[in-house]
């Protein structure tokens, strides 16, 4: 634990001393000369859209600076883009600095430069095992606190330790996979504390656990998601929500797939149904009570920005009664059973084994039994499928 306090401060220090040096600001080009900037960003992130009006608002160019980007799914290889000379700036999250940073600093001059904010949460929080609730203390040599390793999660509960004032130093671990073994490792009383983030706070309150301390207090960001709520306006109880653990999604990876940061709204329905509006992604559900999609749709309509950039947005959608629309005759309504994803085929495919056409690639066999990672380890002539590849354990390399 002790390392991680170095590592992290020494992250700190850099951010604060980079932003002093920046407060100065930089000083437009006069003598005409162009410096070429390399930078890697992440697509669809807010250095994109940065990079891109930069460009053609002219700032660069006012400072003396050619901007040449490459695009990366992760800011992790941003970085990896920098060490390996491909880039000379790249943009990526706290602790995928923390673990890229650790392992290389020793070798190279990497520096942060500038900070970028992001939006706090109030959902989630520190929980901890019943016997805690009044002597967080007790945590100290206690079984351990909740951990993803290699994950945001250590940061989470190494701000946490902080906050209540405990001995790093007699700090345990425990580690998780996953949310549903997080949950039964509170529930058979195998841990003594966690971060939680979302509504994966609640489920720890089910199981015994007791609220501890907000994400303000202990001073971490967490994952940004939405929420549609529904509460008692007199003592603030939710009383039913719809969030990312209901929409099918995992948090810590999946969160933000049930997300808008602006618009959006939600409508309850006369039948007790709730119409959501994720209006970022131009996203409409209407679920039950049951938390059960009855119907989806994406907005297929999309507007152009600055040239470059599409949306589909949607600021607000509203289900309207037949009756406020008197000028057209009211449909029959029919019900529609789900398709059946597993078979459903686009009308006119052929359907059933031996229709359609067959394209062999030598080396590949269509029928093979596909497997994730490695089987046996006895036998190196023994044949590994993936995908439908077909290989010898001995070929690869």
């Amino acid at each position: 634990m002790k390392i991680k306090n170095i590592v992290l401060s020494a992250l700190l220090a850099f951010s604060t001393a980079a932003l002093a040096a920046c407060s100065n600001g930089a000083a437009p080009a006069e003598n005409g000369d162009v410096k070429t900037l390399r930078v890697a960003i992440m697509t669809g992130q807010p250095d994109q859209y940065a990079d891109y009006i930069g460009t053609e608002q002219g700032i660069f160019k006012k400072y003396g600076i050619e901007l040449q980007t490459t695009e990366f799914v992760a800011g992790i290889n941003t970085v990896d883009s920098i060490v390996t000379g491909t880039a000379d700036t790249g943009v990526l999250a706290d602790f995928a600095a923390a673990n890229r940073f650790g392992n290389t600093l020793h070798a190279t001059n990497l520096v942060i430069f500038s900070d970028l904010s992001s939006g706090t949460s109030n959902n989630g929080g520190l929980y901890v095992a019943p016997e805690f609730e009044n002597n967080l203390q007790g945590l100290n040599d206690s079984k351990g606190w909740i951990t993803h390793i290699g994950t945001v999660a250590e940061y989470y509960n190494w701000q946490a330790q902080k906050y209540l004032g405990l001995d790093i130093e007699k700090q345990k671990v425990v580690q998780t996979d996953s949310n549903m073994t997080s949950l039964a490792l509170a529930k058979n009383n195998e841990a003594s504390a966690v971060v939680a983030v979302g509504a994966q706070g609640k489920r720890f309150e089910w199981q015994g656990w007791k609220f501890v301390a907000t994400p303000q207090e202990i001073g971490i960001d967490v994952n940004a998601y939405s929420r549609v709520l529904q509460f008692n306006p007199v003592t603030l109880e939710i009383t039913w929500q719809y969030t990312p653990l209901e929409h099918g999604c995992f948090l810590f990876t999946d969160a933000s797939k049930f997300y808008s940061s602006y618009i959006s709204s939600a409508q309850r329905l006369p039948n007790g149904n709730t119409l959501i509006t994720e209006g970022s992604d131009g996203h409409l559900l209407e679920v039950t009570p049951e938390h059960e999609i009855v119907w989806e749709y994406i907005n297929p309509y999309f507007n152009n920005m600055f040239g470059k950039f599409t949306n589909n947005m949607i600021y607000r959608a509203y289900r309207v009664p037949y009756e406020w629309i008197p000028q057209l005759a009211k449909p029959d309504e029919e019900s529609i059973e789900p398709i059946d994803v597993a078979t459903f085929r686009v009308p006119g495919a052929p359907v059933g084994a031996g229709k359609g056409e067959i394209t062999t690639v030598d080396g590949v066999d269509p029928n093979a039994r596909t497997i994730t990672g490695m089987a046996s380890k006895k036998d190196d002539d023994e044949r590994l499928d993936f995908c439908v590849a077909s290989i010898k354990k001995n070929e690869i390399k």
